[in-house]
């Protein structure tokens, strides 16, 4: 417990020292888009587990499961980006949902 403890405190103060050096563009876009990450959290599962039914066979090869693994994830975040963007810009229901963030 207390190793876990230490590595979530280093992992934390490790972000933060980061964030403050570095001005990268994988930085930026996280700037960018952090509002969005409890429309991310709310939308991710449901996606994915459409995404993966829907596309994966029962009998599918190791390489697609492997790609499924790395890349359906990013996918779903940037669909959960464009969802939340969309519900932003055209609905009131966005603002109930985020509690207005």
């Amino acid at each position: 417990r207390v190793a876990q403890l230490v590595g979530i405190l280093f992992l934390w103060m490790a972000y933060d020292y980061y964030s403050t050096i570095s001005n990268t563009a994988i930085n930026a876009f996280l700037k960018k888009n952090r509002s969005y990450a409890f429309i991310i959290f709310l939308l991710h599962e449901p996606l994915l587990s459409i995404l993966k039914k829907v596309t994966i066979p029962a009998s599918a090869s190791d390489s697609l499961y492997l790609f499924a693994y790395f890349g359906y994830p990013l996918l779903i975040v940037f669909v959960c980006l464009i969802i939340g963007k969309y519900l932003k810009q055209n609905s009131k229901f966005y603002n109930i949902l985020t509690g207005n963030r």
